[in-house]
């Protein structure tokens, strides 16, 4: 019977792959056959330790459409991505409708948040962060963004100055300049997940869906992308694994006064059935989960 689920979400999801919100009766559907399919496959109950507190959205301010990542900067301040998901990509019109997202500060003292400026971020571009990441240096912190800007800026990865030194409470971001290579725009244009930067010039970068989206947004896929790129293709691969999503790596060479950075880029590992999230820790170990498969992959680098 479970097979049999999916095919059906599978086939109804390309109905209303490019309707405008989720009117249809298909839409509904599908999205509740998406629901059912994810509950059939749950585990065990989630586990949620003694020492852990919950923090709702209603405690904090500024996260009305719900946060993506988090990373820390010290013992008081975390900093977050934020963005309206659901409007980007779940309406055919998203690139052109959905407002810019934020970076969100986080006081977890005062369990308190608001969103930073972003200062001398380019005007024409759009800013929709998926995963960041803080690279310490010895001058300065940076902050590196996942960004989905689409036909407004490209698959690209922002990068910020931090300023919180001597700081009460941080306000703004530094726009420096962004990384954008080819290889983004044409193999992972909005799937994009997560990076770890691994030195002033080197991160890694995974790739979450096997396919690009449009340059126009996901709502504008074609049937054949939106079928391959649906969250019921996942139960597929639980069932059947299928290994189609990659980690790039890229080296890229920032200078002052440039505003892209010549970069260069190749895929430094596959045979994921969904990249998601990936860090390193201080012995320079790379960790990558791959969500579907509920796994964690260590490598160490050999170049």
């Amino acid at each position: 019977m479970l097979p049999s689920v999916a095919l059906l979400h599978l086939a109804f999801a390309a109905l209303c792959a490019n309707a405008n919100g989720c009117e249809t009766f298909w839409c509904r559907f599908t999205r509740t056959l998406g629901v059912f399919a994810e509950e059939i496959m749950k585990g065990d109950e989630e586990f949620n330790h003694d020492k852990c507190t919950k923090i709702r959205a209603e405690n904090a301010r500024s996260l009305d459409v719900g946060v993506e990542d988090i990373t820390y900067l010290d013992d008081r301040w975390a900093l977050m991505s934020s963005d309206d998901r659901v409007q980007l990509w779940e309406t055919r019109d998203g690139v052109s409708t959905t407002p810019n997202g934020h970076i969100l500060i986080f006081d977890h003292v005062n369990v308190a948040s608001w969103p930073l400026e972003l200062r001398n971020f380019p005007e024409d571009a759009a800013f929709h962060p998926h995963g960041i990441f803080i690279r310490e240096e010895q001058t300065a912190r940076k902050l590196f963004v996942v960004n989905h800007a689409y036909s407004k800026g490209g698959e690209r990865i922002d990068v910020f100055n931090i300023t919180t030194k001597g700081v009460e409470r941080p306000r703004h971001l530094n726009w420096e300049y962004f990384i954008a290579p080819m290889i983004f725009q044409e193999e992972a244009m909005g799937v994009l997940n997560d990076l770890a930067v691994v030195s002033p010039s080197e991160f890694f970068v995974t790739q979450y869906h096997p396919l690009p989206d449009s340059v126009n947004g996901r709502g504008q896929n074609s049937l054949f992308t939106s079928l391959i790129n649906n969250e019921a293709t996942y139960l597929f691969t639980q069932l059947r694994p299928q290994h189609t999503t990659v980690v790039y790596y890229c080296s890229f060479a920032s200078k002052e006064g440039r505003l892209q950075a010549p970069t260069k880029c190749h895929v430094a590992a596959e045979n994921f059935a969904m990249a998601n999230g990936i860090t390193m820790d201080k012995d320079g170990k790379i960790y990558v989960v791959d969500l579907t498969l509920k796994s964690i992959w260590v490598y160490s680098r050999t170049f």
